[in-house]
C-alpha cells in the first residue's frame, strides 16, 4: 500500500449539482435587495480578512431590552487560507450577534451552531434559543417577540452560518428562479408560466451550489470556523472574553461553544482544532502576533451524532423499547437489525475499518485520499441503511417519536421571515435564505465523514485540558435519542479520568423551577449527561425554560441539577443509577402545510391537491380554500408582538413568582417530579432529498444541473427508504 499522507486531495470536482440540494430546501421569496453595511473593515490581525457589518434595524429581531446591541454581516475569508486543503473559492460567513441581557461587557460567549450538515444556525436563532421568536400579527404578518427564555439571558451570543453555501452564507451569488411545486431550480431566473399558480415560483439569489466550492469535511470546516473568529473577534474586541474592560493584556478568548445534531461532529472537532491551533500559537508553528487564542470553556451537545458505531444500535434499542411505551417493533425485528449491524462486512466492521484507517499515522480523521474516502463512504451507507430498517418500523416522525409525520413544528414561519425584502436589507444578506442544503450534505457523506469516528478521542482530550463537556438530550428524539447519547456519555468517561467516577455517579433531578422537574442528569467534575423530559429533536423548542436552565448551569460551572455553586473537582451528582422517569404521549397536534416545506409539512392529500394547482397560499401556508379572517392556535403563535402577559401562553408552566427577564433559577428544594413539560409539543418533520431524475422538467422548466451520479438518498446521504434526513 502507497504510503499515505493527511493531507491529499480531498475537495470534490465541479458539479452544479447543489439544485439537487437547494431544489429541496431553498426558500427564496425575490432577489435581496442591494446590500449595505455600517462598517466595511480589514481585520486588525489579518488584512487578508474582511468583516463588513450593520446594525439591525429596531424590531427585526426584537431583544427583551432595547439597550441590547445585535450585529450581522460576513466574515469573507479569500481563497487558499484553509491550506493545506484546496480551497479555490471565496468563503462568505453570514454572522449575527446578540449581547446579553445585562453587563454584556463582562458575559460570556456562546457560539450556537445547528448540524445537518448544511443546516443554518437561523434554525436555533428562531425556532430554538435565539433572543427572539417569530409571531404571527392580527393581520396574517409575521413580526417579531422577545423570547422569554432565550440563552441571551446570561450570554453573548454568536450565530454562523457554516460551512459555505448555507443559510444565508455564501461563495458567489447567483440569480434563479424556483418552481415550489417540482423543488426544481432553474437558471436563468423567469416567470412565472401560464399554467402555474402564481404562488408557485419564486426568484432568489442564491450560493452558487459548485460541489466544490463548500467545505467537505468536518475537520476542514473546524479551519473555516476559525479563521472566521480570527477575524470577528479582532474587529470585535470588546466581546472578546480574553479583552476585558480596563484589562491591559489580552488573554486567550474563552468561549462555549454549543452544537446540536450533527454538531455531534462539529462541536468535538472545533474545539480540539481551536486547543491545537493554540499549542501550534505556543510552539512558534504559527504567528502569536496575527492570531488570537481560542480557549474553550464549555463544549455543550445538544441531541448530537457523536458516534455513529455507538448510536446506531441504540436507536432500534429506542424504537423497540422506550420510556413512552410506544413499542415500535417486535423483539424478533429488533434482534434482526441488531445481528444486520454485527454481521460480517455490516455497519461495525466496515466503520472499525474506516475509522483505523483514518487515524493511522496520527491523522486525526484527516486522511483523504480516494481509498479511503471510498471506505468511509461504504461504512456510512451500511450504518444509516441499518437504521433506516429501524425508523421505517417505528411509523413516527424520526425527531419525535410521540409524533405521526407530517409535522409543522416548530412552526416555519422563520423560512417566509427570513426572505422578505425589509429583513433581508436590516441584516445585510447578499442572498435569499437557505434553511438547508442538502448539496452540503452530499459532499459531507461523499467523505464519509460521519462515520470517521474521532469524536470520543477528541472529547476525552477536552476533558483533558479542563473543558466543561456537556451531552444534552430530549427523551424523544428518535434519530440521536437518548439512550444512544448515555453510551456515547459513558464511552467517553471509560477513556477519560472520570472512568470510575462517572457511571458511578447517580442520577439527580434537574430542578428548572419551583414547581417541577425537566430531567435527569449524571454529572462528575467537568462531563455531565442530561436527559430533558418531553422533548424531541430540538430540544429547546420543546422545553424552553429548562434548556436555558440548563446551558446557564454548564457555563457556569455549576451543579446542573440545583444551579448550586460547586466545586467541580470533586463534584457528582448522587441518585438511582438509572434513568427511569416515564413519559406520558400527548395528543397529536394540529398540522400547517408551508408551500416552502411541502414536503416536510404536508400531508398527501394536500400534495396531490397542490401538484394540481389547487388551493391557495397566504402568508406561507397552503389552503384548500381562502382561510376564516381569525386565526387559529395552529396558524397563529400570538396575536400581536411584546408584553411578558403574550409570551407566558397556556404552554408554559406556571410559578409562584413573575417570571422576571433575567436571571438564572438556583433551586433550595426538589418539587414533586413531574413530566416537567413546560411546553410539551412537537418538532419538525424529516426534510426529504429529491433527486433529479433525467427527463423533462414539469411544466416546461428547463432543467439546469446534473445530479451527482453517486449521490445516495438519505440521512447524511444514507438512508434512501426513509426519502432523507437531516441532522440539523
Amino acid at each position: 500500500m502507497p504510503k499515505l499522507t493527511c493531507t491529499q486531495l480531498q475537495l470534490s470536482p465541479v458539479f452544479y449539482a447543489s439544485i439537487l440540494g437547494l431544489a429541496e430546501y431553498s426558500s427564496a421569496q425575490q432577489f435581496p435587495p442591494p446590500a449595505s453595511y455600517d462598517t466595511v473593515l480589514k481585520s486588525p490581525i489579518n488584512p487578508s480578512i474582511t468583516i463588513a457589518y450593520k446594525k439591525p434595524e429596531p424590531g427585526t429581531c426584537t431583544t427583551a431590552f432595547s439597550t441590547q446591541k445585535q450585529y450581522s454581516g460576513y466574515v469573507n475569508i479569500p481563497p487558499f487560507t484553509l491550506a493545506p486543503y484546496q480551497q479555490a473559492y471565496q468563503i462568505n460567513t453570514f454572522f449575527w450577534f446578540f449581547e446579553a441581557r445585562s453587563n454584556s461587557d463582562t458575559a460570556p460567549l456562546t457560539i450556537w451552531l445547528n448540524g445537518g450538515p448544511g443546516s443554518s444556525s437561523m434554525i436555533g436563532l428562531f425556532q430554538e434559543m435565539g433572543p427572539c421568536e417569530i409571531v404571527q400579527l392580527e393581520d396574517g404578518s409575521y413580526g417579531t417577540q422577545p423570547n422569554l427564555w432565550g440563552w441571551d439571558r446570561s450570554s453573548n451570543l454568536l450565530f454562523i452560518d457554516q460551512p459555505t453555501q448555507v443559510g444565508f452564507s455564501y461563495d458567489q451569488p447567483v440569480n434563479v428562479s424556483q418552481e415550489l411545486v417540482s423543488g426544481l431550480v432553474v437558471e436563468p431566473p423567469m416567470s412565472v408560466p401560464k399554467e402555474l399558480p402564481s404562488w408557485s415560483l419564486l426568484n432568489a439569489t442564491l450560493a452558487s451550489g459548485r460541489m466544490n466550492h463548500v467545505e467537505n469535511s468536518t475537520i476542514i470546516a473546524a479551519r473555516s470556523v476559525w479563521h472566521f473568529l480570527q477575524g470577528f473577534l479582532s474587529a470585535f474586541p470588546q466581546y472578546n472574553p480574553g479583552q476585558r474592560p480596563n484589562q491591559t493584556t489580552i488573554e486567550p478568548a474563552g468561549i462555549n461553544l454549543f452544537a446540536e445534531s450533527y454538531g455531534g461532529q462539529y462541536g468535538p472537532v472545533f474545539a480540539d482544532f481551536f486547543e491545537d491551533q493554540n499549542d501550534r500559537r505556543r510552539a512558534g508553528l504559527i504567528s502569536a502576533n496575527s492570531t488570537l487564542e481560542i480557549k474553550l470553556d464549555s463544549l455543550g451537545i445538544i441531541n448530537g451524532l457523536v458516534d455513529i458505531a455507538i448510536q446506531t444500535p441504540a436507536m432500534a434499542s429506542f424504537v423497540y423499547n422506550n420510556t413512552y411505551g410506544l413499542q415500535g417493533m417486535s423483539q424478533t425485528q429488533y434482534l434482526n437489525i441488531l445481528s444486520d449491524f454485527r454481521k460480517p462486512d455490516g455497519c461495525l466492521e466496515r466503520a472499525s475499518k474506516c475509522h483505523a484507517r483514518v487515524t493511522a499515522g496520527n491523522c486525526e480523521g484527516e486522511l483523504f485520499d480516494q481509498e479511503t474516502i471510498n471506505l468511509c463512504a461504504l461504512a456510512s451507507d451500511s450504518c444509516w441503511r441499518v437504521q433506516s430498517v429501524a425508523l421505517q418500523l417505528s411509523d413516527k416522525n424520526p425527531y419525535d417519536i410521540r409524533a405521526k409525520s407530517p409535522s409543522s413544528f416548530p412552526s416555519y414561519a422563520h423560512v417566509e421571515y427570513l426572505n422578505q425584502a425589509n429583513v433581508l436589507r436590516s441584516i445585510g444578506a447578499k442572498v435569499n435564505f437557505t434553511d438547508s442544503t442538502d448539496m452540503v450534505n452530499a459532499v459531507f457523506h461523499q467523505t464519509g465523514d460521519d462515520v470517521r469516528g474521532t469524536q470520543i478521542k477528541k472529547l476525552v482530550d477536552l476533558l483533558a485540558r479542563g473543558v466543561r463537556v456537556a451531552l444534552i438530550y430530549g427523551d424523544a428524539d428518535i434519530i440521536c435519542n437518548w439512550v444512544g447519547g448515555e453510551a456515547a456519555s459513558l464511552a467517553v468517561a471509560h477513556e477519560s479520568p472520570y472512568s470510575s467516577a462517572f457511571p458511578a455517579a447517580g442520577y439527580a433531578d434537574i430542578v428548572t423551577n419551583d414547581s417541577y422537574v425537566g430531567g435527569h442528569v449524571r454529572q462528575s467534575g467537568n462531563l455531565s449527561f442530561s436527559r430533558i423530559f418531553d422533548a424531541g429533536h430540538m430540544v429547546p423548542s420543546y422545553q424552553a425554560e429548562t434548556a436555558f436552565v440548563v446551558f446557564s448551569r454548564i457555563i457556569s460551572g455549576d451543579d446542573i441539577g440545583m444551579g448550586r455553586g460547586v466545586d467541580l473537582s470533586t463534584f457528582s451528582t448522587q441518585g438511582p443509577a438509572e434513568s427511569l422517569h416515564k413519559n406520558n404521549v400527548p395528543p397529536q397536534p394540529e398540522n400547517t402545510c408551508w408551500i416552502r416545506a411541502i414536503d416536510e409539512t404536508c400531508s398527501e392529500y394536500e400534495k396531490t391537491q397542490i401538484r394540481r394547482g389547487m388551493g391557495v397560499v397566504e402568508h406561507g401556508k397552503w389552503f384548500p380554500q381562502a382561510p376564516d379572517r381569525a386565526l387559529s392556535r395552529a396558524d397563529a403563535f400570538n396575536t400581536k408582538a411584546g408584553g411578558l402577559e403574550n409570551i407566558v401562553r397556556e404552554d408554559r408552566p406556571t410559578t409562584t413568582s413573575r417570571i422576571a427577564w433575567t436571571g438564572v433559577f438556583t433551586a433550595i428544594r426538589t418539587p414533586t417530579p413531574t413530566s416537567g413539560a413546560s411546553r410539551v409539543m412537537f418538532r419538525r418533520q424529516p426534510k426529504h432529498r429529491r433527486q433529479l431524475s433525467p427527463g423533462p422538467a414539469p411544466f416546461g422548466l428547463t432543467r439546469i444541473g446534473t445530479a451527482v451520479s453517486n449521490a445516495k438518498n438519505g440521512l447524511i446521504g444514507g438512508i434512501a427508504a426513509v426519502g432523507g434526513l437531516l441532522l440539523l
